[in-house]
């Protein structure tokens, strides 16, 4: 069915302010990290909801699937790239504590929401503001700023954003984005230092972290460093109360 068009005044709102708990709930720990992260996903799922859009409108059908596939193999070839660099350079290594494909299947869901919220959401009402080109820059602003201040995070989702939302705009589909997302983290997170992307944190999380069983004062910061890229990443990506990619 279709809706009556919505205020642009109303539009801007919703996107400041599903930004803003966004962005809450990254630069926040503990029981308030997830009272925002529950107000954030809740927020952004009844925003689109009370549109009630059709399935094709948000990503979520089979419309746009098979002429998006070849995202999939781009994807996987540059991953292979990032990580055959990583091997030459002597950084690569396998941080995870579960089998690469458990640890991929886990994180495709997290994959999933952040592009619905990347593009369905955020994507969506840009477009319907400023125009389908420009709203691919602006959502693509908005997912590097939310990677902030992680310098490798940062200029990667930067990148990534603009290739995603204009892939978006052309096929109208998550599915394809969501596994090259994961694909693309997966792959930095392997062959780049961990004490560059520290352990895939973002907001608070990166300012804060520590590498498990790694003392601040008993080693110098070089060790340090070397240290935490042995260590495994202890959990799965989750929703941004997690401050992680």
């Amino acid at each position: 069915m279709d809706q009556p068009p919505t205020s642009a005044t109303w539009l801007w709102g919703e996107v400041a302010v599903g930004f803003a708990l966004v962005q809450a709930a990254l630069w926040t720990e503990g029981a308030a990290r997830s009272v925002l992260t529950f107000a954030a996903a809740t927020a952004i799922a009844v925003a689109v909801s009370l549109e009630r859009p059709s399935l094709p409108d948000v990503g979520l059908a089979r419309a746009g699937l098979g002429r998006s596939a070849w995202v999939v193999a781009a994807t996987a070839g540059l991953a292979g790239i990032l990580l055959l660099a990583g091997w030459l350079a002597g950084s690569s290594r396998y941080p995870f504590q579960s089998p690469v494909l458990v640890h991929f299947a886990a994180y495709l869901p997290w994959s999933l929401a952040q592009q619905f919220a990347a593009q369905s959401f955020f994507y969506r009402r840009l477009e319907a503001l400023l125009g389908s080109k420009k709203a691919v820059g602006v959502a693509a602003l908005l997912f590097s700023a939310a990677h902030l201040p992680n310098p490798v995070l940062a200029p990667a989702t930067l990148a990534a954003g603009l290739l995603f939302s204009e892939l978006f705009r052309r096929y109208r589909n998550l599915y394809p984005l969501a596994v090259a997302h994961a694909l693309l983290a997966i792959a930095i997170a392997v062959a780049v230092p961990d004490h560059l992307h520290r352990h895939m944190h973002v907001g608070i999380g990166y300012l804060h972290y520590r590498p498990v069983g790694v003392a601040r004062s008993s080693i110098s910061p070089d060790l340090e460093q070397a240290k935490a890229d042995t260590l495994p990443l202890r959990e799965i990506p989750r929703w941004p109360g997690a401050n992680r990619c």
